[in-house]
């Protein structure tokens, strides 16, 4: 459970697991470039000849309407239709139910390559939006082998990411409330405030060489006399409390986490209106919707210019998620480790007095 804390590391330490997370990173951004470049070469001639035969029947579904609503103008007024007006009036019917067809002006296709990479990231995070599906058999067979794949590689950088994110948080909360707490003038060092309670460094130990020496030699003797003798109550509360410490490493505040998962989805809500023809609570239901993966797909981006942006947005967004998962898992399991050692710690001193 308890993981440990990354502070005070040496620089090759740092270099060394900094190399595997950059490594986990490109690999699943290569993963998701070969996966846009595999589906747009499969799907997109498929679409394309759909698109094609689309325009064309919309085009004689238009064709149809127009000369239909000439004809009972012209039998209805008994006038020739000025030509003009005509033309004006084609083009209006025309524009309008193509727009009604889902054809705009700036229409593109799906499987575009940033329309593809944006499916590939809907697949390995379980998204699964559905307004994005291949429709071509080897499409579906690439579609299944992919998220047999992807989805693990996913999973182990959402795992890995959360780990560093939350060793990173917990750093600077500690290193925050050291500083907000340390008496002024005080110069002692962090890991001193934080040794757990026996070891040399440790606030709770202030005896000298020659105390330590003496007490040492007494008990090694009286381990020696009573070979069968267990630990003093006062040294197993000791190695009680060590435990305790260790379990507290990520040990941060649900405020703390809930603000930053708040604040996260909050840049969402602000950031995809500005290509996104949503208001500021679609934009944040879309936002928390996908990091809990939950994908209902009753609001999708459209803009596929901005895919990619939103595709990094939501990595990290779940990123972000799996640290508020572990770190709030870490903060039930350590509050549940503190009631449950003071129960037994009462129940040791009951027992001696």
């Amino acid at each position: 459970m308890g993981a440990k804390l990354g502070c005070g590391r040496s620089g090759g330490q740092i270099v060394r697991e900094a190399s595997t997370h950059v490594l986990l990173i490109g690999l699943l951004v290569v993963f998701a470039f070969l996966g846009a470049v595999a589906f747009s070469f499969i799907e997109k001639p498929s679409e394309n000849e759909r698109d094609r035969l689309g325009r064309d029947q919309l085009d004689k579904l238009v064709e149809q309407i127009v000369n239909r609503t000439l004809l009972f103008y012209k039998e209805g007024s008994h006038l020739d239709a000025d030509e003009n007006k005509t033309e004006e009036f084609q083009i209006f019917l025309r524009s309008n139910l193509k727009s009604l067809a889902g054809e705009t002006p700036d229409h593109e296709l799906q499987w575009s390559f940033l329309g593809s990479l944006f499916f590939c990231c809907t697949v390995f995070t379980t998204i699964g939006y559905g307004h994005i599906a291949p429709s071509t058999n080897l499409g579906k067979v690439v579609c299944m082998l992919y998220a047999t794949i992807g989805i693990p590689l996913m999973l182990l950088v959402l795992t890995d990411l959360g780990d560093l994110f939350a060793r990173g948080l917990t750093c600077c909360y500690t290193s925050i409330k050291h500083r907000a707490t340390a008496p002024p003038g005080s110069d002692g060092d962090e890991h001193r405030k934080l040794a757990p309670p026996g070891s040399a460094d440790g606030p709770f130990t202030k005896r000298s060489g020659r105390n330590d020496s003496k007490n040492d030699e007494q008990r090694a003797a009286r381990t020696t006399e009573n070979p069968q003798t267990g630990p003093k109550p006062e040294e197993s509360a000791a190695g009680t409390a060590g435990s305790e410490w260790e379990s507290k490493t990520l040990d941060v505040p649900f405020s703390l986490i809930f603000l930053i998962v708040f604040a996260y989805l909050m840049v969402g809500a602000f950031l995809l209106p500005c290509w996104e023809k949503w208001g500021y609570l679609d934009a944040f239901y879309f936002c928390f919707v996908t990091m809990t993966t939950i994908g209902l797909g009753d609001i999708v981006p459209k803009h596929p210019n901005f895919f990619l942006l939103t595709s990094v947005y939501i990595i990290i967004g779940m990123a972000v998620i799996s640290m508020a998962f572990k770190l709030t898992q870490e903060r039930i399991y350590n509050l549940y480790s503190k009631v449950f050692n003071n129960k037994e710690r009462k129940c040791r001193l009951d027992v001696i007095k």
